[in-house]
């Protein structure tokens, strides 16, 4: 799979919702549950954008994030969260941008768009 967005959420409805709309919309999708199936899945092959939940089991986003820069992987880092503070968290941990839980479909579009191309129909 080339160019595509990798989803990585502990919640599987969550997961689903932004795979569906993504894919609606032509964006090559895959999803991982957790911060170690997506580590395992990047370095296989890179994806576009990875949209990351900062708060989930076995490996948190933010060490998602820090063991990549430390392999010196600069993939863009779209953290997700519910919490109050996920811009502040995103511009400390130097992510490449925010998505604050409940979402807005057209501002998950636009911040996946900057980053990734959709498929032709």
């Amino acid at each position: 799979m080339q160019d595509y967005v990798l989803v990585v959420d502990d919640d599987q409805s969550v997961r689903e919702v932004i795979a569906a709309v993504l894919r609606e919309e032509g964006f090559p999708v895959a999803t991982a549950t957790n911060g170690r199936e997506a580590l395992d899945q990047i370095a296989e092959q890179r994806p576009s954008v990875v949209l990351l939940d900062l708060q989930m089991p076995v490996m948190s986003g933010w060490e998602v994030l820090s063991e990549l820069r430390a392999g010196q992987c600069t993939v863009p880092i779209v953290f997700m969260s519910a919490g109050y503070r996920v811009k502040t968290e995103a511009e400390r941990h130097h992510a490449d941008g925010y998505i604050a839980k409940p979402f807005d479909l057209n501002e998950l579009l636009r911040i996946v768009g900057r980053f990734a191309s959709a498929s032709p129909a």
